[in-house]
């Protein structure tokens, strides 16, 4: 894992973002992601898709004497009219996020009708 930005919440607690590890897949139907976030249940996750941007949160707070930790990972969707963004789904599941992209559907084939004059 690589530490990637630094956010400063305040002067004297500063929030360290690092980038976990990822696996993206693709099949007809949809593009799937899975990222590791160790320690992170579905109410410390968060998913936000901003224009054509997803972003990828989670957050473990400190325990045991550790500090916590902060995930974060940001994918851009180049061309967001190939897929169907009102259905995107996310789980959260053993410290793994997976979120489903669902691709559009391609408008069936239909014959057209030619008019005479």
């Amino acid at each position: 894992m690589s530490t990637t930005e630094v956010t400063k919440k305040s002067q004297s607690n500063p929030v360290q973002y690092v980038t976990p590890p990822a696996e993206i897949s693709e099949d007809d139907k949809a593009i799937q992601i899975a990222v590791d976030m160790p320690g992170v249940g579905s109410n410390g996750a968060n998913v936000e898709l901003n224009d054509s941007t997803l972003s990828l949160e989670g957050a473990v707070e400190s325990t045991h004497g550790r500090r916590p930790r902060h995930y974060r990972r940001r994918f851009t969707l180049t061309d967001t009219a190939l897929f169907d963004l009102d259905s995107i789904q996310a789980k959260m599941s053993h410290g793994v996020l997976e979120v489903e992209i669902p691709k559009a559907s391609k408008p069936a084939p239909r014959q057209i009708k030619i008019a005479t004059s």
